[in-house]
């Protein structure tokens, strides 16, 4: 089942480019992926022995949602199907890298998983904690898929009442456990467990997630910008999807997993901090002229970069920050059961 999973996710992958180009109808294009997404979960969660009964049901009403959504969109557009058909008919003759440099993330992240996947690496054993539920979640990686992911969403959608709050705080935490709530969804469909799976399907998460709010919030931002948004989100979620390995790697409590956003929601919360005043001076007409906003988001995503390398070579310290930071939020009740020896 997990091979069949497997195929599902790679229709998603094969019909990118003609949703780049713009040949399948943007307003298809959504439907289409929330339905691949739920699908994916779905057919990945029968291959599970012990699957978690909330997973099918968060996945039947995500695809009954896409649709709906799908048919909605359609009884506006005449024939979609026809649409869907003929999207590849002119998507080799409209490629053109503005358009399309999602591509150079999306196509060897998409070969990691599916390496993965051909290679068998088996899914995360699952992780029982010694207290409540809410703090043994991420021992699954398939439940604390649907609750990261339906903590994001709520939040994203309803946390914060003012600006700052929301570009300081709800921003950065929310919609880094939305993106990662996609990744370990997909990454626990398809019984993967590495740390190269969970970092490329974080970055598969995070990049759609910079499309739609690229499309959605920024559609007039020009083309640097538009670029530095999907990598930016792209690897601020690989990081987290890493971080939560590393976490499950060296078998601490598995509460600890909550924190694995934090690297990113920090440089995400710089980021955004950072763009507000950038706006201001430029508001005041204090910022001079040039792709300064870039720049700067620029460097946020060298500094997601560089933090990815050194967790992968080097996630002793990160992962012991983030366990003495549980460990004093916890009242020093949870201790690690095992740790095993390592950098």
């Amino acid at each position: 089942m997990h091979v069949l999973a497997a195929l599902v996710f790679a229709l998603g992958l094969a019909l990118l480019p003609a949703v780049l180009t713009g040949r399948l109808p943007g307003s298809l294009a959504g439907p289409i992926y929330v339905t691949l997404f739920s699908a994916t979960v779905l057919v990945g969660w029968l291959g599970q022995g012990e699957g978690h009964p909330a997973v099918p049901a968060t996945a039947a009403g995500v695809l009954a949602g896409g649709l709906g959504w799908g048919f909605l969109q359609g009884t506006t557009m005449g024939d979609p199907g026809q649409a869907v058909a003929g999207a590849w008919s002119s998507t080799v003759s409209a490629f053109a890298i503005e358009t399309t440099w999602p591509l150079l993330v999306a196509i060897p992240a998409g070969l990691v998983v599916l390496v993965g996947v051909a290679r068998g690496e088996g899914p995360l054993p699952t992780e029982e904690g010694t207290r409540g539920r809410l703090e043994d979640l991420p021992g699954r990686a398939d439940l604390f898929g649907v609750a990261a992911l339906g903590l994001g969403v709520a939040g994203t959608l309803f946390a914060g009442s003012t600006l700052l709050e929301k570009v300081a705080v709800v921003a950065p935490i929310f919609e880094e456990y939305a993106k990662l709530g996609v990744a370990l969804l997909v990454l626990a469909a398809l019984g993967l467990s590495s740390g190269a799976s969970a970092y490329a399907l974080g970055m598969l998460s995070g990049l759609a997630f910079g499309l739609l709010e690229h499309a959605v919030t920024y559609p007039g931002e020009s083309q640097l910008m538009h670029v530095v948004r999907g990598l930016f989100h792209g690897l601020a979620a690989g990081l987290s999807g890493l971080v939560y390995v590393r976490l499950r790697d060296r078998e601490l409590a598995p509460g600890t997993g909550w924190f694995a956003i934090v690297p990113a929601a920090i440089v995400h919360a710089a980021n955004n901090v950072s763009a507000v005043f950038l706006a201001f001076a430029r508001a005041t007409r204090t910022l001079p002229s040039g792709p300064v906003s870039e720049t700067f988001s620029l460097v946020f995503v060298l500094a997601l970069l560089a933090l990815a390398v050194r967790v992968w070579v080097r996630p002793g310290p990160t992962v012991d920050v983030i366990e003495e930071w549980w460990h004093r939020l916890n009242g020093e009740i949870d201790r690690p059961r095992v740790l095993k020896a390592g950098p």
